[in-house]
């Protein structure tokens, strides 16, 4: 995806049909957005693939009846590889659904697939990203994906923040107080009415400003100049 990762979603079902028909409803759902979908035929193909590259997908819709292996095995051993991607399962039966507490199913949903629940199902799994650090931004033509870790430093601008980041520059309307209530503090700090650093990213400290990666020169407010180097000591410190 241009400026940042595309949503990998995997769909495990042995019927073709119900695969490219849960593809449309999972492409217009995700249409401002790169996404990339990937259909296996069968439990013992999608888990050949998380064995050999675990954190491949950042979502798995898996099919529980299946010939050869079916959706809850097949869930148990991608739990043994990966141990949080969401797995959504597609049954034609409720009661299986006791059954996915084993393997922290994150949904289900009935076949045929209602489109309404889908989109119920992807937006929370949208907002359980945004709680685990992730946020969603634009670039003027594509939703982007952005974990907090890729961010530099936020500046304000008037009603807009500015967010510089490892995957471009973003500009979104929001005012610097509420964003900075979303930050884990361990790893932000505010060090100027219109700046908030990212203490991964520091590279040096003057005393007056402050050296980011990739050489972005902020500057430190007398308010903050005596409490940053404490909070890079205790960001050092818990990064040990």
């Amino acid at each position: 995806m241009k400026g940042g990762n595309p949503v990998k979603i995997a769909i495990c079902d042995d019927n073709s049909i119900m695969r490219e028909e849960l593809r449309v409803l999972l492409e217009e759902y995700y249409k401002s957005l790169d996404v990339v979908i990937e259909q296996f035929a069968s439990g013992e193909d999608i888990c050949q693939t998380v064995s050999s590259q675990p954190d491949r997908f950042d979502c798995i819709f898996m099919d529980i009846e299946m010939s050869g292996i079916d959706g809850l095995t097949a869930a148990k051993q991608i739990r043994t590889f990966n141990k949080n991607v969401p797995v959504i399962f597609l049954t034609s039966y409720r009661e299986f659904a006791a059954d996915g507490y084993e393997v922290n199913a994150f949904r289900y949903l009935t076949k045929p697939v209602n489109e309404d629940k889908l989109i119920e199902a992807l937006d929370k799994l949208k907002a359980k990203g945004s709680s685990e650090g992730k946020v969603i931004v634009s670039d003027g033509k594509k939703e982007v994906i952005l974990s907090y870790e890729d961010i530099i430093y936020i500046k304000s601008e008037n009603v807009y923040l500015r967010l510089f980041t490892l995957k471009g520059s973003f500009l979104v309307r929001r005012k610097l107080k509420d964003q900075i209530t979303e930050l884990p503090a361990m790893y932000f700090m505010q060090v100027h009415r219109s700046y908030v650093i990212n203490l991964n990213h520091v590279s040096a400290f003057d005393g007056r400003n402050v050296t980011m990666d990739q050489g972005h020169l902020i500057p430190v407010s007398d308010k903050w100049k005596s409490e940053l180097p404490i909070r890079l000591a205790a960001y050092l410190r818990e990064m040990k």
